[in-house]
């Protein structure tokens, strides 16, 4: 017996946040969404979603975007991650990717992993470096993370308007696997951008 699936579109709305959430790991505050946004992540290497589900919320105030990723492993002590050093290749180890294309701007690359580690690119430029901060630890599910990234690099979205977004998990524990919260299997590029709207 097969069992599928349906991906609904990779569409997510930024919730508005009147104060910042707190700079910690957890999402049960006013300003964060009750619900993830993001997640049925589908592997990148097969029609299927992840072994490891990773879930995205994501609000945002005039100042900045906030981002809080759970990124689930059916055997927390095995995830390897040991890079401490800012840009780093994350994406070696278990790690976040997040994929933004501001309007009128280069594509950012930000990546984090459970220590709290930053890589970042513009263009797939590694020299480049953001004014980004990011927390993280583990938990007793795998481990998570707040990125706070200022409105300037998010670029100026008017009301209703929308930014392309994406994000990678690179799973590095029991099992390794690449899953992507946007993806269409057999669409070129590799690069495949969701949606981030801003109501």
């Amino acid at each position: 017996v097969r069992l599928f699936a349906e991906k609904l579109p990779a569409v997510m709305t930024a919730h508005y946040a009147v104060q910042a959430p707190p700079m910690t790991p957890e999402f049960d505050g006013r300003a964060w969404p009750q619900v993830a946004q993001g997640h049925s992540f589908l592997r990148s290497d097969a029609p299927q979603f992840a072994e490891a589900p990773t879930s995205v919320r994501i609000t945002h105030t005039r100042e900045a975007l906030y981002v809080g990723i759970d990124a689930s492993e059916l055997r927390p002590e095995s995830i390897v991650a040991d890079l401490t050093t800012r840009d780093d290749p994350l994406w070696e180890q278990e790690s976040v990717e997040i994929w933004l294309h501001p309007e009128g701007k280069l594509p950012l690359r930000l990546i984090v992993n459970p220590l709290a580690a930053q890589y970042d690119s513009e263009a797939y430029d590694g020299g480049w470096d953001g004014d980004w901060s990011v927390v993280a630890e583990r938990n007793e599910h795998g481990w998570s993370a707040v990125v706070r990234i200022p409105a300037r690099l998010v670029g100026d979205v008017k009301r209703g308007g929308s930014i392309p977004m994406n994000f990678v998990r690179n799973r590095f524990g029991v099992r390794k696997e690449r899953s992507v919260w946007a993806h269409v299997y057999g669409a070129q590029p590799d690069l495949q951008w969701g949606a981030l709207r801003f109501p």
